[in-house]
């Protein structure tokens, strides 16, 4: 259930008791936030978007205590790198080396909550392939939230009770297009459309918080609104709308949005969260934007690939150290060095030609050429949101 209107303002005031943990200028900048967010209320939980943990939660009561600080809040994880599909913006692509046993991703999940995470994101690759992904996401206790990224392939009844069983909470379909021939040609496999579609009825007949993500195109933004009202035909909860980044298959492309698709796209996340036609959407050229939360790729955001490489954002590939042979917190510490506050921009739409500069066929770029890129990046200013927050 969508609340809207007062119902919204009510559920904020519930929260009235997280006051004290913030400044006065903040609750201001926020209450002002609030009128282009749309919460979802599923069973006695409240959603606020598929970023943050379900409230009440203690997932969620973590994830508040750790705004502001150099916590690695929100940890996605890739389990493999296999794929049935050819995706058109795969940002895996060029990830080829040897996965992470089971073993070592569950110690890797408890290492990260007893740092604070309170977000997982389990990804690919399609993660369905790994059949060891249910004791995975087990791993994950009521500290942390879970989230999986899927295509749909492998998605079926009988798994998804599976993974409820096991606490999963949100499931992402990807989804390219309203229209099925589009988005098999998109993901470069017939009948891709129908299994992602079949994906998203059974997440919701298993009850969990259902999202549709998609990569949005010049061509699709000027239909975006047909896109969310196919979205809204399908019960989704919510709808994440990306942009295109070059990295993974597009790190030699340009295929990027303009300023002024992106600001068609901030229109449509204001417009469709104070509507109660649409799924709750979130942009994010809306929510990295200099005015909001910026980007915060490798200080509460950090990627893990499917090898154990420590990245800042699953679309930035630059390592900063391996946990097969490190320590988890000496290469959080050596990435602080190089990402110690959130930046007005996205740092792959900022940095990519460096990067890209650098792709010699594998990726992410060794440690050594990407703390030689993170030398030569200028410093940032730092976003609204934090700047109400840190005073």
């Amino acid at each position: 259930m969508q609340l809207t209107g007062i119902r919204k303002y009510l559920t904020f005031l519930k929260m009235y008791r997280l006051r004290y943990r913030f400044p006065l200028p903040f609750l201001f900048y926020a209450s002002k936030l609030a009128r282009y967010e749309k919460p979802v209320k599923i069973k006695d939980k409240i959603v606020f978007s598929s970023f943050v943990p379900p409230y009440p939660s203690k997932a969620f009561d973590r994830f508040v205590a750790s705004a502001g600080k150099k916590t690695p809040t929100s940890v996605y994880i890739s389990v493999t790198n296999k794929c049935r599909y050819d995706c058109w913006h795969c940002s895996s692509r060029y990830r080829t080396d040897k996965e992470l046993t089971t073993e070592e991703i569950i110690k890797m999940i408890k290492d990260f909550q007893d740092m604070g995470a309170s977000v997982f994101g389990f990804t690919g690759g399609e993660p369905l392939l790994r059949p060891d992904i249910p004791e995975i996401i087990r791993a994950v206790d009521e500290r942390s939230s879970t989230v999986l990224f899927i295509s749909g392939d492998g998605f079926t009844a009988e798994k998804s009770k599976e993974l409820k069983e096991a606490g999963l909470f949100c499931v992402v379909v990807s989804l390219d297009h309203f229209k099925g021939e589009a988005h098999d040609f998109l993901r470069g496999k017939k009948g891709a459309f129908g299994t992602a579609v079949d994906a998203v009825k059974t997440s919701k007949e298993c009850g969990f918080y259902t999202v549709i993500s998609t990569v949005v195109t010049k061509k699709l933004l000027d239909s975006i609104f047909e896109f969310l009202d196919f979205a809204e035909k399908m019960k989704a909860d919510e709808v994440r709308i990306l942009e295109p980044v070059p990295c993974g298959r597009l790190i030699k492309e340009k295929m990027m949005l303009n300023d002024e698709d992106r600001e068609k796209l901030i229109d449509v996340h204001k417009i469709a969260n104070r509507s109660s036609k649409y799924p709750r959407v979130s942009v994010f050229p809306y929510i990295e934007s200099k005015h909001i939360i910026g980007c915060t790729a490798g200080i509460d955001h950090i990627y893990v690939d499917a090898s154990g490489n420590i990245c800042p954002c699953d679309f930035t590939p630059l390592s900063f150290g391996n946990i097969k042979t490190e320590e988890l917190k000496m290469i959080l510490e050596r990435m602080h060095t190089y990402f110690d506050k959130p930046r007005e921009k996205c740092f792959m739409l900022e940095h990519y030609q460096e990067i890209a500069e650098q792709f010699e066929g594998k990726l992410p770029l060794s440690v050594e050429k990407s703390i030689e890129i993170c030398k030569r990046c200028k410093p940032s200013e730092t976003p609204d949101f934090y700047k109400k927050l840190l005073r």
